[in-house]
């Protein structure tokens, strides 16, 4: 609720900034407030301009497989170096095809062989941190207000790809908070929550804009215990998320 947030801030921004001016941060709130508002909005904007262009370069990629008979799973594991010396004419025009199918092969192997069988922890602070970790509790950033229960869509799955119509009034789970997603916001889905992503971060900001609940940020381990769900209540006025299903 866009009134609520701004009830909060007000409530908090005389503290806010009587604690930047005790340590000689600044000497004008005001501009500080316009600053901070004008930089959040520019950073947004630009993630928007960026992942827009690069939507459509990924789209040309796609065009460019199926012209000649990759699929979009298959291109994804192709290089972007590849892809550039198909460009520059480095491949033959009749090996085209092969070079792109062969490296494509190699590349899924190596993923399915050897980098799915890796896990590191979300922060690595020592070298032993590659041998053995705990996944830490994280505390989830509640966006909006209000309390839904619904069945959840798991965007980490294959199961909502290809038909977004399994979206709709669903608890969408998606790994990362980035403006990759933006899209979902024209999907009717009922809530949002994230394994990765802050307060200040690109989908927070979106779904406080649309009134959408949402938890950004559960950390893994809440994250792997809510993507095998098939029902969540998300109880955002509460702060609290829990498994019905």
């Amino acid at each position: 609720d866009p009134i609520e947030t701004s009830i909060e801030w007000m409530n908090e921004k005389e503290c806010f900034f009587n604690a930047l001016n005790e340590v000689g941060l600044i000497h004008d709130a005001d501009n500080a407030e316009w600053f901070l508002r004008t930089a959040i909005e520019g950073r947004e904007y630009a993630k928007f301009v960026f992942s827009r262009n690069l939507s459509a370069a990924l789209d040309l990629i796609t065009e460019f497989g199926e012209i000649h008979g990759i699929d979009r799973v298959q291109m994804a594991n192709i290089s972007l170096g590849s892809l550039f010396a198909v460009r520059s004419g480095n491949v033959p025009s009749e090996k085209v095809v092969s070079f792109l199918k062969n490296e494509s092969q190699s590349y899924s192997s190596y993923y399915e062989q050897k980098t799915k069988r890796v896990e590191l922890p979300p922060l690595i602070t020592d070298e032993k941190d590659f041998n053995i970790f705990l996944h830490l509790g994280s505390s989830p950033n509640y966006v909006g207000t209000g309390r839904v229960v619904a069945a959840t869509a798991n965007l980490s799955s294959d199961d909502c790809v290809g038909d977004n119509s399994l979206l709709d009034q669903k608890i969408l789970l998606i790994p990362q908070a980035d403006p990759g997603f933006d899209w979902i916001f024209g999907h009717n889905i009922a809530g949002l929550i994230t394994m990765y992503g802050g307060g200040n971060s690109h989908m927070a900001i979106r779904a406080n804009e649309f009134g959408l609940p949402a938890a950004i940020g559960v950390g893994e381990a809440l994250y792997g215990k809510l993507s095998i769900a098939s029902v969540i209540e998300l109880d955002v006025t509460n702060r609290k998320i829990g498994v019905i299903s």
